[in-house]
């Protein structure tokens, strides 16, 4: 069965498999493929097969909580659920990591019929990157398991791609759920910041940080922002998917052109522009304002918070952070007061800046990176950085949806962001699923996952 909730939710009630099958049936992707991609921290089977037994019963008996109700959901280890203590991807014990509760994300998802299938891997406390040593805890990437599956929300991106579960929960710092669905050829989505609750999710900077999923399609993606953001939030953003099946007749599109790309990330830009111009778009040219004062920004903004949230335990643990972490946790100790004020400073201008453009626009598109996943044992983390076009939007705050749009030389995936207004959310929702309707791309499969599949 192809795991999207639209198409699992018809199934469901039309009876074609209850949601324990369904359950059952990625259960068996993980038990194939997971020794191999390493999307699991820990599955919660027990508490997973009661979830989808209880959602089989209520929608027998008419209760319907929704599009989420028995559809599978696996939870980055940065969020707490109640089914045990939260790792972070870290050595570093916190004990206010180990209470056994829901983050208010989790308990979101819940009361929408949503099963949880387990937590998902991250980069170190959101932040580490692969290094030599601890390559066994990374999560690999199901195009190509000798490659990265992106940061920091690794595992869900991966194991949405493998059909592991079917909406995969990422917080997004600088771009730490874009990059995963850049990479893994998925759909990812940084909400608005102040949209989805993070009470319950361990912080990296929370000035930066918000919550939001990992799915196959925009569609999806709609469906499970609403569950995330919960009553408060839908009252700010509106009906979520109200321009899902949109007109792009007339919308203002900007786009974002980068000379650094390689000639296979700009081709598919051209293509995927065309393809919206196509179908009524009208495009114009624009560079982003002060791109990279934004940027440095952001970084300095990330180092002081991050700094000040992991003060106690970079003293009394400093041994038990992966090298990565440190060097960038410990920028924080080197910044001054000054040093973080102005960058909140900065972030605001370009904000004003940013805003002020969409005066004539509706959505900026851009290249997510401007390179596919790189070798799981060659990343260098500068290199890295250079080739991520995602910290600039986080500056601004603003709703921006990774989509799939092609592959590289290396069968790789690749990815274009769709940026909008503030609060906005379903604008860019909405044009997400338009290019979506024009193109196949998030229809693609991993061999791997195909294979198995052709077992079953």
């Amino acid at each position: 069965m192809e795991l999207t909730i639209a198409d699992a939710g018809r199934g469901l009630r039309a009876g074609t498999f209850s949601a324990t099958e369904l359950l059952t049936e990625v259960t068996r992707l993980g038990d194939r493929l997971d020794g191999t991609l390493n999307v699991y921290v820990a599955r919660f089977d027990e508490s997973a097969r009661r979830a989808a037994a209880a959602a089989d019963r209520e929608l027998a008996a008419g209760l319907d909580r929704g599009p989420l109700h028995g559809i599978p959901v696996g939870v980055k280890d940065l969020i707490f659920t109640r089914e045990g203590p939260t790792l972070a991807g870290t050595d570093v014990r916190n004990p206010a990591w180990q209470r056994p509760t829901d983050a208010a994300v989790v308990s979101n998802l819940r009361a929408a019929g949503a099963v949880i299938t387990g937590k998902t891997t991250t980069a170190e406390l959101a932040v580490g990157t692969p290094e030599a040593g601890r390559l066994e805890r990374e999560s690999r990437n199901p195009w190509d398991a000798d490659r990265w599956a992106g940061g920091s929300s690794a595992g869900s991106g991966a194991g949405v791609a493998a059909g592991m579960f079917a909406a995969g929960i990422g917080s997004d710092t600088g771009g730490s759920i874009r990059l995963p669905a850049a990479y893994c050829g998925i759909v990812g989505l940084r909400p608005t910041f102040g949209l989805v609750p993070r009470a319950g999710t361990i912080a990296l900077s929370p000035s930066l940080d918000v919550v939001g999923p990992l799915t196959r399609t925009a569609a999806d993606s709609a469906v499970v922002l609403r569950a995330l953001a919960g009553a408060d939030g839908a009252d700010r953003a509106g009906d979520l998917s109200r321009e899902l099946g949109r007109s792009l007749r007339g919308l203002r599109l900007g786009v974002e052109r980068v000379p650094e790309a390689g000639s296979e990330m700009a081709a598919c830009l051209d293509a995927a522009v065309e393809e919206l111009a196509g179908a009524g778009a009208e495009v114009r040219e624009v560079e982003l304002p002060h791109y990279e004062p934004a940027v440095s920004a952001v970084l300095v903004t990330l180092f002081a918070e991050g700094f000040a949230e992991h003060t106690v335990a970079l003293r009394e643990q400093w041994s038990s952070f992966g090298v990565s972490t440190r060097r960038i946790l410990a920028q924080g100790a080197l910044l001054s007061a000054a040093d973080y004020v102005n960058a909140r400073k900065a972030r605001g201008a370009v904000r004003r800046l940013v805003i002020d453009l969409y005066r004539d626009l509706d959505v900026i598109v851009s290249a997510t990176a401007i390179a596919e996943a790189p070798p799981l044992d060659a990343i260098d983390l500068d290199d890295l950085t250079a080739t991520i076009r995602t910290d600039y939007w986080s500056a601004i705050g603003n709703p921006v949806i990774s989509v799939p749009i092609g592959f590289g030389d290396r069968d790789m995936p690749l990815g274009m962001q769709i940026a909008g207004r503030p609060f906005e959310d379903a604008t860019v929702l909405g044009v997400a699923d338009a290019y979506q309707q024009l193109t196949d791309w998030h229809q693609r499969v991993p061999p791997m996952v195909a294979a198995e599949r052709g077992r079953a």
